[in-house]
């Protein structure tokens, strides 16, 4: 019947949903905001990433320059064999 919808709160549209979902409709937003806050991150991580990757001077080369400064602080005394040796093996990897 046309008034029993209207009794139960329903208005024209009778009862039953009417459009509002109770927890389901703040859940979905919830889920979907999350899902676009995981895709920003994503997408400026890599972003970020393609940044880094970008060829400004030749792995090679840096490291030769880190041994070289690593060389002249052994030389002058301000680290001994041992700490010489284990910086050296980390640059060599």
């Amino acid at each position: 019947m046309m008034g029993e919808g209207f009794m139960r709160g329903g208005g024209w549209h009778g009862g039953g949903f009417n459009g509002d979902f109770g927890l389901i409709g703040p859940l979905f937003m919830l889920v979907f905001l999350g899902l676009m806050v995981t895709l920003i991150v994503l997408g400026v991580l890599w972003l970020t990433k393609a940044q880094k990757t970008a060829p400004t001077e030749t792995d090679d080369a840096k490291r030769e320059a880190l041994l070289d400064a690593l060389k002249k602080t052994y030389a002058s005394g301000r680290i001994d064999t041992k700490e010489y040796e284990a910086r050296k093996k980390i640059l060599e990897i």
